[in-house]
């Protein structure tokens, strides 16, 4: 489970160095605005976008979804497959859950505030499907 953790903290991290990038390249106007951005940000062009954009259907929303989901899913089936009794006593559920549930609303936040670029259908799949095997083989 690390490694998805690890994936979504690079994607995050990305996703700030983006939005300073786009903070940084907006110019004054003349108008009746004070600021807008060069390009409109519906159409991000510089290469760490387009990585971002990429992790983001291939990493973050799938991972995200995915433990979401299932953290709920095991919850509400057999809680002691979550957490362990000897792990209960290291962190508390509430952290717990707020861990596990967090991904999934910050990557809708995401989606809402964000249009994101997809690869196509094939090069999407291929990489999810390494992913999985990938995580399932560990």
């Amino acid at each position: 489970m690390e490694i998805l953790t690890v994936l979504q903290t690079v994607y995050y991290v990305i996703c700030f160095a983006c939005a300073s990038m786009d903070a940084l390249s907006e110019t004054a106007d003349h108008g009746p605005h004070k600021k807008h951005p060069t390009t409109p940000s519906y159409w991000r062009q510089s290469k760490l976008h387009r990585i971002s954009d990429f992790m983001y259907f291939t990493a973050a929303l799938p991972v995200g979804a995915v433990t979401c989901i299932l953290f709920w899913y095991f919850y509400a089936n057999e809680p002691k497959l979550i957490t362990p009794e000897w792990a209960e006593e290291l962190i508390s559920s509430s952290m717990n859950h707020i861990m596990l549930t967090a991904s999934l609303p910050f990557i809708l936040v995401d989606t809402l505030l964000t249009c994101h670029r997809a690869p196509s259908r094939k090069i999407g799949s291929v990489v999810v499907t390494a992913e999985v095997a990938f995580y399932y083989s560990m």
